[in-house]
């Protein structure tokens, strides 16, 4: 049996069939038309995205080596003439109660969005270093008043006088103290002040400073 397009084209089916291919074309060209838009608009919200997050990125760095230069200038003039000598410890108590890294700890959570892997981990490393340097200036603290209380006791003249046999075990506290000044000084400050040293150098060579 033949098709006679003719009657089918002069048929009550043909403006429906038109109709029905338009609709479809038509939506075709519609669903083609919102993908191509819909990907642009996604596109170009990535990158705004992106570009957004590399300057949240780029402001945190600035404030990260704005603050390690802060504290370099301190640990240079301040701490490094008093530790970096010839005298057997450190015979200054520190005080600190402040919080040397507040931008520090404010950015923990961010410090992975420096893409940047030698800064991010030179960044990383004179925190933790810094830390513990500061952590060693306690315990240098509590030594020395330490070894002054013991030093105080065991000179003094009248102390003698009245409590004579306490002075051996006064000597031996204050030997005691006096080595546990010098072990701070030789094992904890010395060692963390050259590793800061080192870890300014490279950063110095990172941000060209």
């Amino acid at each position: 049996m033949c098709l006679n397009y003719h009657n089918i084209a002069n048929s009550a089916w043909f403006p429906f069939i038109t109709s029905l291919l338009g609709t479809i074309v038509g939506g075709l060209i519609s669903l083609i038309s919102t993908w191509i838009i819909t990907s642009r608009t996604h596109k170009h919200n990535f990158e705004i995205l992106e570009k957004r997050q590399d300057m949240e990125a780029e402001a945190i760095i600035n404030a990260l080596i704005t603050e390690l230069y802060s504290l370099k200038d301190i640990f240079e003039h301040e701490f490094m003439p008093k530790i970096c000598n010839d005298e057997a410890y450190l015979n200054y108590e520190y005080p600190l109660g402040t919080d040397y890294f507040s931008i520090f700890n404010s950015n923990t959570s961010n410090i992975g969005k420096i893409k940047n892997n030698e800064l991010r981990t030179c960044i990383i490393n004179l925190y933790v270093t810094a830390k513990f340097f500061l952590d060693s200036l306690v315990t240098n603290n509590k030594a020395l008043s330490d070894y002054e209380k013991y030093y105080e006791e065991v000179h003094s003249i009248s102390y003698a006088e009245t409590d004579p046999f306490a002075m051996p075990k006064d000597k031996e506290n204050l030997d005691s103290a006096f080595k546990i000044l010098k072990k701070s000084k030789e094992e904890n400050l010395l060692p963390a002040c050259k590793k800061l040293s080192e870890l300014y150098e490279c950063l110095d060579k990172i941000t060209g400073k």
